[in-house]
């Protein structure tokens, strides 16, 4: 037996070590502790009380042991709300294969013995404050088992070491939302087990590396908000098992390469703001497992290529802020699964097709600021789930549809376009919450219908030719913010109700009334003082006359006011803030006097009461 451990004793010191030093449950047992004494708070008490000596270690909260030798395989303190750093001990955890410090708030740097595992399989630090470089040789002599590393959230600095791509187990690799620079090796292309490869949020620059495409057990990658340069590689294609292609805040340059469309498996492509040019590739619809399309400003230009129709599964198609030109194919509406399109800032031009009705599971529509003309189709009153319709700043004519019955609609801007005719009650449902019909030639009156909008936060009907007076049914909406019926020749009184509108104590609601360049007169009603939210209020431009109310003055919110060109008469109010605002808020009111005006106000002098004949009243009073 003497002489077995002598020959044992004899092996360790050949390999540089001694029987002291030998890897064991008790070197287990006073790097947790050490790691312990680095946590300066543990507000939910898991470790300050469970992690003590008089239970064996295997027991502690978080701690997975292996059961024939008590060594330490797994240490999981994951969303424990712990705050410390992280003590060089944690490398003589020498049997270690999982380590899981998640979102917690673990600072300072990561201890490079952490890196000299050769056990362990999984890492992830995400969410937390820690700040140092990664070893320049973290893969070389070590981490040959290692499957996942997860260092996001954190402030790793520095460049991706090239040792990296020594990593040859890695299966899923994220360095997320750090403070990273300078090129991604090209080794990390001998990573060939790699399925998920996460590099967004860095400042990284240089090209995308075209070895990336040997990775082709890929299936998410994402390397936006970074800074690499150049084109997308044609390579790009060989990556057949790619789900996810995620590149978009770059500046990248060139097309986008047609081989794009060899990625029979991809679900999302998100390319906005990549600085990609010239045309969408038609071999985009060869990719019929697209669910999501993102590719929001570029400079793209051309023609929406047909073939996009063929993509059956596609949920959200995306590609506002482009150059677009040309009309809209009819085959994008043949896409019943897509409930988002957003095309708006390009340049399309043509009519909205009558195929839109084929698209009953759309929920958004967005075609703002291009040159579509002709009609509204009927066949858009058809969208039951249509939630959001934008098509403002176009060139569309004619009526709104009279089956406009869309009773899941919330929000509607077809503003600055040349419909006509009149505004149809349907329109104002209980689920509408937002409405611009403004710069339009929509005639007739505002029907007593919008009372039925209780949820309506936002009116817009201005620069238009509608007429008659405000229905009093409009004091109804509960809810209103923004309400502006100007410029119009809308006539009669303002209503009395008006300040109902925020009457309620639970919420200030209301915070702008336009009236303004329309015929209404009669008095200001004095229950505009009880919108105290309000923040603008112009009813300049009509015939309104009488005094301005005092309880104007206690709008103390009120930042714009503009009150000219009425008949308005009397002293303005001097209480509360109307000393702020200037005489452009009170001009062309003949009968207005006082500051900020140049005209004073006239001080009445009231007569003395006359004399009484009875002698001894004078006695009394003198």
């Amino acid at each position: 037996m003497d002489l077995l451990l002598a020959l044992l004793f004899a092996v360790y010191c050949l390999l540089g070590c001694s029987l002291a030093f030998v890897p064991s449950s008790n070197t287990d047992l006073s790097s947790l502790l050490a790691l312990k004494a680095h946590i300066t708070s543990d507000p939910l008490n898991l470790l300050m009380k469970n992690w003590t000596v008089q239970t064996s270690f295997c027991k502690w909260v978080g701690i997975t042991c292996d059961p024939l030798n008590s060594r330490v395989t797994g240490l999981n303190i994951s969303n424990m709300q712990l705050v410390g750093t992280i003590p060089p001990e944690i490398g003589n955890l020498s049997s270690l294969v999982l380590l899981d410090m998640n979102d917690n708030s673990f600072y300072g740097p990561i201890p490079a013995s952490l890196f000299n595992l050769s056990s362990i399989q999984v890492i992830t630090l995400r969410g937390n404050a820690l700040s140092s470089e990664l070893p320049t040789h973290m893969c070389k002599h070590s981490l040959h088992n290692l499957i996942l590393l997860r260092i996001s959230f954190t402030k790793l600095y520095g460049q991706i070491p090239s040792s990296l791509g020594q990593c040859s187990s890695l299966q899923v690799l994220s360095l997320y939302n750090n403070s990273l620079v300078g090129e991604v090796p090209k080794q990390i292309g001998n990573l060939t087990q790699l399925t998920q490869l996460y590099l967004g949020f860095n400042s990284l620059t240089g090209d995308i590396p075209k070895e990336i495409s040997h990775l082709h057990m890929l299936n998410s990658l994402w390397m936006e908000s970074n800074k690499f340069t150049g084109p997308l590689h044609r390579e790009i294609g060989n990556l057949t098992f790619l789900r996810e292609l995620i590149l978009y805040n770059n500046n990248l340059t060139g097309n986008i390469p047609r081989e794009i469309g060899h990625l029979n498996s991809l679900e999302t492509l998100s390319m906005a703001s990549t600085g990609h040019n010239e045309l969408i590739p038609k071999e985009i619809g060869n990719m019929t497992a697209l669910r999501h399309i993102y590719l929001d400003n570029n400079a793209l230009n051309g023609a929406i290529p047909h073939e996009i129709g063929q993509l059956t599964n596609l949920l959200t198609l995306s590609i506002d802020s482009n150059k677009l030109a040309g009309s809209l194919p009819s085959t994008l509406f043949n896409m019943s699964s897509v409930k988002y399109i957003s095309l708006s800032h390009n340049t399309l031009s043509g009519t909205l097709p009558r195929e839109i009705g084929n698209m009953k599971e759309l929920q958004e529509l967005y075609l703002i600021n291009n040159t579509l003309t002709g009609v509204i189709p009927e066949e858009i009153g058809g969208l039951d789930k249509l939630v959001a319709l934008y098509m403002n700043r176009n060139k569309l004519i004619g009526p709104l549809p009279r089956v406009f019955k869309l009773k899941s609609l919330t929000a509607l801007s077809l503003n600055k376009n040349a419909l006509t005719g009149m505004i149809p009650g349907e329109l104002f449902t209980a689920n509408i919450k937002s409405i611009d019909l403004s710069d339009n030639h929509f005639q007739g009156s505002i029907p007593p219908a919008i009372g039925r909008s209780l949820n309506l936060t936002y009116l817009n009907v201005a620069n238009n030719n509608l007429s008659g007076s405000i229905p009093s049914t409009i004091c109804k909406l509960r809810f209103l913010e923004f309400l502006d019926l100007s410029n119009n020749h809308l006539q009669g009184p303002l209503p009395k109700c008006l300040g109902e509108l925020s009457k309620s104590l639970q919420v200030l609601h209301l915070k702008c009334l336009n009236l303004s360049r329309n015929n209404l007169n009669g008095k200001i009603p004095s229950s505009i003082g009880n919108a105290k939210g309000l923040e603008s209020l112009d009813l300049s431009s009509n015939r309104l006359n009488g005094e301005i109310p005092q309880q104007l003055t206690m709008l103390i919110f009120l930042s714009k006011l503009n009150l000219s060109v009425n008949d308005l008469v009397g002293e303005i109010p001097q209480s509360g803030w109307f000393g702020k605002f200037d005489n452009t808020s009170f001009i062309g009111n003949l009968g207005l006097c006082g500051f900020p005006l140049t005209k004073k106000c006239k001080q009445v002098i009231r007569s003395p009461p006359p004399e009484r004949e009875d002698s001894n009243f004078v006695d009394e009073f003198g």
